[in-house]
């Protein structure tokens, strides 16, 4: 039995017949020479989908001039020359006529509309997969040919309203393409209406060329290419629940701001997951009542008493270790595992290592992880990025869209994403560097590492005078971390600051490239001090307890050098002694060790 004849098959010999070259790009494609202008290379692009084929061509020849050329009509742009029947799966027939004019048939009255392709929606929906919605069974077509699931409702965009969305409920990702006209806009709206709350994320996109996705796809177009919306107005909130929404993004419970603003948790948990909803500023005026019946979200730090929710600022010296520290909290936070002698709150992570190459971070990775790597989606690295106020913010935000499970971001280093100085106000730069992240931190209770560099000024009153930059950056952020080491030396000193922890010094080793908590009990202070001064309290601690002869020996030095360096100790309370020297009665020193 011979196959009958498609549409594409037609073109394509006509093409042929009228000696135009022809190259197969891939089964059911071609680019051509186009007969309606003196075309050396091939411009014509010819595309098969279900039904028919989409034309297009790259010097903008109408379609009508391209087919008089080849002696065809509107009607051989169709298998059927008649048209096209687009069977829905409850027994719905529409039928689109060459020229244009649909109408129905099988079962049209009785129940609510179903979905285009209802049934395979309904499975991609189940498998997680991203499921694209248009406006027409053609731009369907169009897009099932890029092997992607997409739906649509019957006879037009004005009847959307009318379909059933039950299979489209709860869906991960769903991608409206809207047409590029006013009813796109009103089809858009009736969308975005209707599935507002009920998937997880719901975009909007528009064809990079032409008005539609046939356009788009026929154009050659990937689905990476569709744009977005710039002009698809806000959804309107009720007052009450955009008072809610401030009281979440200020720290309150969902149950709680519902409660205290009148509108059930459903309709609170929709409007949180519109995207215009992050616009709302967090409740900054309460009265004392309200603020005392308010519940808050207790967030649990990312690393227990060092990074809270919020934006922490990471400063140190270049070569100091600060990435090779960040690396690990990052394999820490996805295991849950402790770190620095602490505990982390297991959690997906995103790292932006705009300093780092993939083949750099990927070494080091492997040094931590081993064999044991994460699971697929735990750890995302990006070694690019754009500057915040040119996309690098929304990008982040588009990441944390599509990871809920996300509690961590690591920004290294702040200077590839701050944005390019446009005045001379120095504070106000550094402040405005760091409050949209500060603001995406709270809202989305969050944690977000920014990396910064420190200066080398030994002369300061307040340690943190250290980071580079105004006071903007500092004040700016929800806490503060100094991270600093002398070179080739093997301990360091984390110091610590903040609105949600406490002011703390922390001593740690760096043993072979990697971070770990100092020898048991060491303070900081002590950090100050020369290695071999270090050496010589870590053997007093091991011996619990020695004579100013015994430590002489152990440093080998006289007594009265070695007494020198113990009085000195002494008045920074890092050791003590027992008793008053006395002939046959030696003083014997002991260390004091940190308790915190």
């Amino acid at each position: 039995m011979i196959a009958p004849e498609t549409a594409f098959d037609r073109l394509c010999a006509a093409l042929r017949r009228a000696g135009k070259v022809v190259r197969t790009n891939r089964p059911g494609q071609v680019m051509a020479q186009c007969p309606a202008h003196d075309d050396q290379r091939p411009s014509l692009s010819v595309k098969a989908i279900e039904g028919q084929v989409l034309l297009y061509c790259f010097a903008n020849c109408h379609v009508d001039d391209v087919l008089a050329r080849l002696g065809l009509t509107t009607r051989d742009l169709f298998d059927d020359r008649e048209g096209v029947t687009y069977a829905y799966d409850d027994g719905r027939k529409v039928h689109r006529s060459w020229d244009k004019r649909f109408r129905q048939s099988g079962t049209t009255n009785g129940h609510r509309t179903t979905l285009y392709r209802a049934t395979k929606v309904a499975a991609a929906n189940k498998a997680g997969e991203t499921i694209y919605v248009a406006e027409g069974e053609k731009d369907v077509h169009a897009l099932e040919s890029l092997g992607v699931t997409a739906t649509t409702a019957p006879m037009g965009a004005a009847n959307w309203s009318k379909v059933d969305p039950w299979p489209l409920y709860g869906a991960a990702k769903v991608v409206a393409i809207v047409h590029r006209d006013e009813a796109g806009q009103k089809w858009a709206a009736a969308v975005r209406e209707m599935f507002t709350g009920h998937v997880d994320q719901l975009d909007f996109r528009q064809a990079k060329t032409g008005n539609d996705a046939a356009d788009h796809i026929a154009a050659g177009h990937t689905l990476d290419e569709l744009e977005p919306v710039p002009d698809l107005g806000p959804l309107e909130l009720a007052p009450n629940v955009v008072s809610a929404i401030g009281q979440v993004f200020a720290g309150v419970t969902v149950d709680s701001a519902a409660r205290a603003n009148g509108c059930t948790i459903a309709e609170l948990t929709a409007a949180l997951r519109v995207s215009g909803a992050r616009e709302i500023e967090p409740t900054s005026e309460w009265d004392s009542v309200d603020l005392l019946g308010a519940e808050f979200r207790e967030a649990p730090d990312i690393l227990d008493g060092v990074v809270p929710v919020g934006v922490a600022l990471l400063s140190a010296a270049p070569n100091v270790g600060k990435t090779r520290l960040l690396t690990q909290l990052s394999v820490a936070a996805v295991r849950g595992a402790p770190i620095l002698g602490r505990q982390t709150t297991k959690t997906r992570v995103l790292t932006l290592a705009l300093e780092d190459g993939a083949r750099r971070y990927r070494k080091a990775l492997t040094e931590q992880v081993g064999t044991s790597w994460p699971n697929r989606g735990q750890l995302t690295i990006r070694t690019t990025s754009k500057r915040l106020n040119e996309g690098g913010l929304v990008e982040i935000e588009r990441h944390l869209d599509r990871h809920a499970e996300c509690g961590l971001v690591i920004i290294d280093v702040l200077e590839r994403v701050r944005p390019r100085s446009t005045g001379t106000n120095a504070y106000r730069l550094d402040y405005e560097a760091l409050a949209p992240l500060q603001r995406m931190a709270n809202v989305r209770q969050i944690a977000i590492v920014v990396v910064h560099h420190a200066n080398q000024r030994a002369d300061v009153a307040d340690i943190f005078e250290k980071v580079s930059g105004t006071s903007g950056l500092t004040g700016v952020v929800d806490s503060l971390l100094l991270l600093q080491r002398r070179r080739g030396d093997n301990v360091g000193r984390l110091s610590v600051s903040g609105r949600e922890v406490e002011d703390q010094e922390i001593a740690l080793s760096f043993t072979d490239g990697w971070w770990g908590p100092a020898s048991e009990g060491m303070p900081a202070a002590l950090l100050d001090e020369k290695r071999e001064v270090r050496e010589l309290w870590l053997w007093l601690a091991d011996n619990e307890g020695a004579s100013t002869a015994d430590l002489a020996k152990q440093y080998g030095r006289t007594e009265n050098a070695t007494l020198k360096v113990l009085r000195r100790l002494e008045e920074r309370e890092l050791i003590d002694s027992l008793g008053t020297p006395a002939k046959g009665r030696p003083v014997c020193w002991q260390v004091v060790r940190n308790v915190s």
